[in-house]
């Protein structure tokens, strides 16, 4: 028998990482395999991956072969190793993995889809998506915990300061650096750029950028500076700042008046833009559509010819004013999906009490198709809600709503909204 067998560790695990480490999850399936007279024809490897999300380069790997028609088995360690996201692993291990004559045999749990249907794989889903949601909310308290008792709660030391050996959450002044921050400082109250000063320092220019903004030089921890997961600076309100946690660089007079001086200067206002500039497209040679005389566009590359602005505004608010209208529609929809959605969750139950296999395997079909189909009436309303805020066509609002308009030869428009507006 053909068994992949599938190693996963990730930063959820940390608590028992002895136990989880790749190498024990090979030595243990290995010897598994061997006891079994199972013939491994490929190892997949996720080694710090979250089990929330099945967006892994092994785990896909492992998919494509099952696919190919070149697995019978697969093999984990126990059921969290395959993922902790319950739904994700009630489809693979209830729905794919049976429709590829795969079987899922997690050891430590002794589940073995080969013999039949085993309740506990539901019931283990379902605790070990609990466990690791759980861990995520003790992580973000104990750092909001840090954050306010004024410890950093990540990230290297800001360049002018190293960490304190005694407390890697606390900083010292570098001696062979804080001069340079200094130098920066000053540089940029006398009006110097950032390229100058990058001159003078030999620091990259982005570098400088953020370190005159940063608070930690005038003796502040900074903690919650950019959102979580995503490289987005937080609203000042969100962050958590402690003041005098450790030597400061720069004084406080000094640094807010680098700020003053790093803030954008006002421009000359421009000319006025057309209101429908650069989304406009040629349905026939794709082409971006030109103003002409302020009320006209026209394809500047071939000969299709020209439309009034006035008539794709018309265009826009008629498709908008059907949305609008069908709100009521939409939310008596999403009623009735959650309906349903609970129904077949209770379904599901029934299904698992009773081990009719077929019954859960129709039921948690229907219910991701049914949790398809209410995202998509969500985005649909949250569309339509969007568009009732709507009292003019403006430059803003159009390219805030739509992706593109494209104008064909017999006078078509089309309009294609942004997704996520």
């Amino acid at each position: 028998m053909n068994t992949a067998i599938y190693l996963r560790l990730s930063n959820d695990d940390s608590a028992n990482a002895e136990s989880n480490s790749i190498s024990n999850q090979r030595d243990l399936l290995s010897r598994y395999a061997a006891e079994h007279n199972y013939g491994i024809c490929g190892e997949y490897v996720d080694d710090g991956y979250s089990g929330l999300t099945f967006k892994r380069p092994a785990f896909i790997r492992m998919i494509a072969d099952i696919d190919a028609g070149n697995v019978d088995a697969v093999l984990v360690k126990d059921l969290s190793r395959l993922g902790r996201n319950n739904a994700m692993v009630s489809y693979y291990a209830e729905i794919f993995f049976p429709e590829h004559d795969v079987r899922l045999i997690a050891v430590n749990d002794g589940i073995d889809t080969g013999t039949g249907y085993n309740a506990m794989l539901q019931f283990k889903s379902v605790i070990n998506e609990m466990y690791v949601r759980e861990t995520a909310k003790k992580i973000k308290s104990a750092k909001r915990a840090m954050a306010l008792r004024g410890e950093r709660t990540g990230g290297p030391a800001p360049y002018g300061y190293m960490k304190r050996p005694d407390n890697k959450n606390k900083l010292i002044i570098n001696p062979d650096t804080v001069e340079t921050v200094r130098d920066c400082f000053r540089y940029a109250e006398q009006g110097f750029g950032l390229r100058k000063i990058g001159r003078y320092t030999h620091l990259p220019n982005t570098s400088i950028f953020h370190m005159l903004q940063n608070r930690t030089y005038v003796g502040d921890t900074v903690n919650r500076k950019y959102a979580v997961g995503r490289y987005r600076p937080t609203d000042e309100a969100d962050r958590v700042i402690a003041r005098g946690t450790h030597e400061a660089i720069i004084d406080e007079k000094t640094f807010l008046r680098v700020q003053e001086m790093m803030k954008p200067k006002p421009r000359a206002p421009r000319s006025v833009t057309p209101l429908f500039s650069g989304i406009l497209i040629c349905g026939s040679c794709g082409a971006r559509y030109h103003s002409h005389g302020g009320n006209i566009c026209h394809c500047g590359k071939c000969s299709v010819g020209q439309i009034q602005l006035k008539t794709v505004s018309k265009s826009i608010l008629r498709q908008i004013e059907s949305c609008i209208k069908s709100k009521h529609t939409l939310m008596i929809d999403i009623a009735r999906l959650r309906r349903d959605e609970s129904k077949l969750r209770a379904n599901i139950k029934d299904a698992i009490e009773s081990g009719d296999e077929d019954a859960l395997r129709d039921c948690l079909f229907c219910r991701s198709e049914t949790a398809k189909k209410i995202s998509d009436a969500k985005s649909s309303l949250e569309l339509a809600q969007r568009f009732e805020s709507v009292s003019e066509l403006t430059r803003e609002t159009i390219f805030a709503l739509i992706d593109r308009i494209t104008i064909f030869e017999d006078g078509r428009i089309e309009i294609i909204f942004n997704a996520a507006v």
